[in-house]
């Protein structure tokens, strides 16, 4: 299975919408914050894809969580857009949220630049922003034996 992982896409429905239709054969689709308002809009054009989202330090007035947590093919992904976490200044709280968790993969926004990286066993992940031409996003590819993270460039 292949989740397409965005983050901080801040009113760019274009990047959204090239990069779903660049990846058609994706499934799930997990959006990491600032961009609530985003997926509202374009959701309904894209019926066959699973929404999962957080809630970023620029998306006001909403109800969604701050972290979310999702199984999938026997793997655990902890979301969320970092913030809360003070993922600027390092990723320990990030990692020490993940491990209570149980997670796996600890996927996050925030700072707009990818990142991949292996601490404490848990695999962090920071698909970067989709806010402007020279956007970034990932791709995970999951399965029971198979865990696989990429970026890409826009």
């Amino acid at each position: 299975m292949k989740i397409l992982v965005i983050s901080d896409t801040h009113g760019n429905l274009d990047n959204i919408r090239k990069v779903i239709e660049r990846h058609d054969d994706i499934e799930n689709i997990f959006h990491l914050g600032d961009g609530k308002a985003d997926i509202d809009l374009i959701k309904d054009e894209y019926k066959n894809k699973v929404f999962f989202r957080v809630c970023g330090n620029c998306d006001s007035a909403t109800s969604m969580p701050v972290t979310l947590t999702e199984t999938i093919e026997g793997k655990r992904f902890f979301l969320t857009h970092g913030h809360e976490f003070y993922v600027k200044d390092n990723l320990d709280k990030l990692v020490a949220a993940a491990t209570k968790e149980n997670a796996d993969v600890a996927l996050f926004g925030h700072t707009h630049t990818p990142i991949k990286q292996t601490i404490n066993g848990i695999i962090v992940f920071n698909p970067g922003s989709l806010e402007k031409a020279e956007g970034s996003y990932g791709i995970i590819e999951v399965s029971k034996n198979k865990l696989d993270l990429q970026h890409f460039d826009l």
